[in-house]
């Protein structure tokens, strides 16, 4: 696609949608009645992290452009990000751009939009790095969020002692890997998996409680309780 046929493609994009309409937005300015354009949005509060981790790099992009001063005849006022109302989301954040200046040449922030229009259609995504790391996160606050809560449920532990809360704190990152060693994402991680993983840590809950505080116990001639006091205490120092 030439950068003519992409500048004519956002002009004739108004009113398409209910969102992008000028008849349902309202600017402090009225750039984007008259000479500024959208060419991207985003949702938040949509929980699409590949959009998330684009709005992130064209912002990025667009405020580098401002702060090169090697690129002539580039206005900051070509381009600006701004914010709307939806009813299905909290807000959208858009980019407009002025595509031609007044002597009808492109600007340096169309001809960087139309550069990004291009790359995401040829790929979803435009800084991988980022995109990875924001999935990444992701599956680590899932997986402390709602994994972890259901593999303590599976191991069938009650955790109403203190001995009960060390060991687990003891086994958590064991349990985190074995729950997470074949998935990428919290989807992939099966019923199967928690419930081993769950199993694995009632095995090891059982032994440490043979070994410590029922010898204890034996020897010392004392409860039950006492000895798995003794053992908590043995754990953390």
């Amino acid at each position: 696609m030439t950068y003519d046929t992409w500048a004519a493609a956002l002009m004739e994009q108004e009113g398409l949608t209910s969102w992008d309409s000028r008849a349902n937005i309202v600017f402090s300015d009225d750039r984007p009645y008259r000479t500024h354009w959208l060419f991207w949005a985003y949702a938040h509060g949509a929980g699409d992290l590949m959009d998330e981790s684009n709005y992130q790099a064209i912002q990025g992009m667009m405020e580098g452009l401002d702060a090169d001063t090697s690129v002539d005849d580039h206005d900051p006022d070509d381009w600006f990000e701004g914010t709307v109302g939806h009813w299905t989301y909290s807000s959208f954040t858009v980019f407009y751009v002025r595509p031609y200046a007044e002597n009808g040449e492109p600007t340096p922030a169309g001809l960087l939009a139309y550069k990004i229009s291009e790359e995401l259609a040829d790929y979803p995504i435009l800084d991988e790095d980022d995109y990875s790391e924001r999935e990444w996160k992701q599956f680590e606050e899932e997986i402390e969020e709602w994994i972890l809560p259901e593999v303590k449920k599976a191991s069938g532990v009650e955790f109403d002692t203190m001995l009960d809360d060390a060991l687990w704190d003891r086994f958590e990152n064991r349990a985190r890997y074995l729950v997470s060693e074949n998935a990428a994402r919290a989807d992939d991680i099966s019923r199967s998996d928690i419930v081993d993983a769950g199993r694995a840590f009632a095995e090891y809950h059982r032994a440490v409680k043979d070994r410590y505080y029922s010898v204890v116990a034996a020897e010392h001639m004392i409860t039950d309780r006492d000895a798995e006091d003794s053992c908590y205490y043995n754990l953390i120092g």
